[in-house]
Formats: C-alpha cells, structure tokens, sequence
C-alpha cells in the first residue's frame, strides 16, 4: 500500500504484476515511491528495479527474500540474488530490526534504495494479516510549495 497525501503532485510512473512505482514532485527534486510483492519461491523483477536505477527510488514491499542474518532459519535463493544484484548497482536495504512475518521469526518486508542514510523502520505490534505492519521514516520533508 502507498499512502499519500492528496495535495502532494504526484503521478503514476510504472505498474507491473506485483509492482507500482509513482512519482511525486517536491519543490526541489523528484522521489519514486514502489511497492513490490515477490510471491514465496519467485525471484524479484530485477528488471524492473533496474529499469529505475538512476532516478532517486524507494521501494518497499513483501519481498519473501530470506537471510539467517534477519531471523531466517536459512538463506534462500531470492535473498542469494537480491544481495548480489544490490551489490553490483550500488543499492542499499532498510531493513526492520525484528521480525516481519507472524508465521516465523523472519524479516521478509523491508524496503530497497539507493542511499539508506537517515531511514529508519519500525515493526508495529498490529493485527492485520500475516505480516506485521512496518512504519518507515526518513528526513525527506515537504513544503508548501509541494503541493498542487
């Protein structure tokens, strides 16, 4: 879910099965805003991610990528291929401090970027689906000249 203020510019950039990415116009630089589902035992669509490399993105979603490193009882093939895409365009992971799933002990939700720097991410105690809700922050900020 992308939530969003009605009075902020912005508009639909790309949309995919599992994927939408909007762009929303501040003042002073444009942001792209995605949310991404990667069904259990499916990779994610590097070439989408890709595609939206050089332009300042965050996208945030159930990933189903799994890492002992995060609370996993063992790393799979989406996490093996996500870190090695993450490391070879230069991209950065905020990633919850517990566990996202109610299912398991596993963070499975988190978000991609290009810079992580001044985020943070909390794992809310909600009962919604299987998945617990996250709240991420950052320090990007609006101005009344933002919006329409």
């Amino acid at each position: 879910m992308i939530l969003y203020h009605k009075c902020i510019n912005y508009k639909l950039s790309d949309s995919d099965t599992n994927f939408i990415l909007i762009e929303i116009s501040l003042s002073n630089e444009t942001l792209y805003v995605g949310g991404l589902y990667v069904p259990p035992n499916s990779l994610p669509s590097f070439q989408l991610l890709s595609k939206h490399q050089n332009k300042p993105f965050y996208t945030f979603g159930d990933l189903n990528a799994k890492r002992t490193e995060w609370g996993c009882t063992k790393n799979n093939t989406s996490e093996v291929q996500l870190l090695n895409w993450l490391e070879i365009r230069g991209n950065e992971l905020i990633v919850p401090q517990k566990a996202t799933s109610k299912r398991s002990d596993s963070i499975i939700d988190f978000g991609i970027t290009r810079n992580a720097t001044g985020w943070t991410s909390g794992v809310l105690d909600e009962d919604t689906s299987d998945h617990y809700p996250i709240l991420f922050q950052s320090s990007i900020a609006v101005d009344e000249n933002s919006f329409l």
